[in-house]
């Protein structure tokens, strides 16, 4: 690290100044507004006992000098980009327009670029969601936090360009900024996003049914919108330039032929008919004037969603479960069943957590919410109370709950 450290701070113009027995002192460059006397301390023998405190602390303060991570300093330069290379994607634009010397458009490479970054985004966003959501559960501020930060980390970078017919390498980072990533199951996948994408995506032949059947089985029309359609408004451009995929030197290996409308149209149906607004469903409190005079009470959903003085969007609902209903029996409860409802927005249904149990039920109408837990309830009753005592740690947990909320004799009730 200190050789990657010293080279990383003498392409900035710090100048070693003088050499001590254990340190380096650089003097750093006139721009950023240090003291004339100040100068660097860098640790340089590895044998003493506080050297990698030392040169922790003293690459830390560079990482915030120039705000970059740590790993960018340690990490040699030329590695680094022969990493990002050893997955890239290779394109080059042609343009075909003779009027102007098959020069290309700016706006040309700006929408190849931009349908490109959309189309790798919702990529990304949408095999997140297939391999992590279940994972975080209905917390849907983690899965928002831990998702912006993947996507942060792993934008498409340019690793290769060449501007006579506009040549372009681009990669994605999957090793700057790995400690932020929490869970190492993402860490992993990470490291195959680029590849993947390639494979599935940009490599797809769409002249072969086989390729084109297996798009249709891996992802949904919708998924398909969001990821294709971009690619293919490039690959079939209204303007005169076609794409090639090439290889690190730009020489072409496969040009992006146009799509037939008859591929494009299974790929993305057109949409016959305007489609439904998405409902907005959510939990609310509000306070509404009554006129008892009135037989009933009318008002508008949207005058909910103001989230004025008398409504408030909840993330939350606590209730309390105060009966069952049991083999058409109703049992009054000794104690309450606490419970939290929330709404799982990713997936659209509603979520009851019973807390004592850490029991979750799905609910699509919240309606239902007791039928629900009289199910859930009804089967745990007829599995754990009346059988003998249970002898695993949950068996065990579930039947001294249900003997604390339950009445005595609930056959009688």
């Amino acid at each position: 690290m200190l050789k990657e450290l010293k080279t990383y701070i003498e392409s900035r113009n710090w100048v070693l100044q003088r050499e001590g027995e254990r340190f380096l002192f650089y003097k750093p460059p006139v721009e950023l507004g240090f003291d004339d006397k100040y100068l660097l301390p860098v640790p340089k023998v590895s044998s003493k006992d506080d050297f990698n405190t030392a040169l922790n602390d003293t690459l830390k303060l560079i990482a915030n000098i120039y705000e970059v991570d740590v790993n960018e300093i340690t990490h040699d330069v030329t590695n680094y980009f022969e990493i990002l290379k050893k997955d890239a994607m290779y394109f080059k634009l042609n343009s075909e327009n003779l009027i102007f010397q098959q020069t290309l458009e700016v706006n040309d490479i700006w929408n190849f670029l931009k349908n490109l970054s959309t189309s790798y985004t919702n990529y990304i966003k949408i095999e997140f969601g297939k391999n992590f959501y279940p994972q975080f559960g209905a917390d849907n501020d983690r899965i928002k936090k831990a998702l912006n930060k993947l996507l942060d980390l792993t934008r498409l970078r340019v690793v290769a360009l060449e501007y006579a017919s506009f040549s372009v390498g681009v990669s994605a980072d999957n090793f700057m900024g790995k400690n932020d990533i929490e869970i190492k199951e993402i860490q992993e996948w990470r490291g195959q996003i680029i590849k993947n994408y390639k494979n599935e995506v940009i490599e797809v032949d769409f002249d072969s049914i086989e390729s084109v059947d297996n798009v249709l089985q891996k992802f949904n029309e919708d998924e398909r919108r969001k990821i294709f359609d971009p690619l293919v408004t490039s690959i079939n451009n209204t303007s005169d330039y076609y794409i090639s995929l090439t290889d690190s030197t730009f020489t072409p290996k496969k040009k992006l032929k146009r799509i037939p409308s008859q591929t494009v149209d299974i790929l993305i149906p057109k949409e016959s008919v305007k489609e439904t607004p998405k409902k907005k469903v959510g939990l609310y409190r509000t306070i509404l004037p009554i006129d008892e005079s009135k037989s009933s009470i009318k008002f508008k959903v949207s005058e909910i969603e103001e989230n004025n003085l008398f409504t408030e969007k909840l993330e939350e609902v606590e209730l309390q479960i105060t009966k069952l209903n049991y083999r058409d029996n109703t049992l009054v409860l000794k104690n309450e069943i606490g419970c939290q409802v929330r709404f799982n927005e990713h997936e659209g249904f509603f979520v009851a957590n019973i807390k004592d149990l850490d029991v979750n039920i799905n609910l699509t109408d919240l309606n239902s919410l007791q039928s629900e837990i009289d199910k859930a309830f009804s089967k745990m009753i007829d599995y754990y109370y009346f059988r003998e005592q249970p002898s695993d740690e949950k068996g065990i947990k579930i039947l001294d709950f249900l003997r604390q909320v339950l009445p005595d004799d609930i056959i009688s009730n």
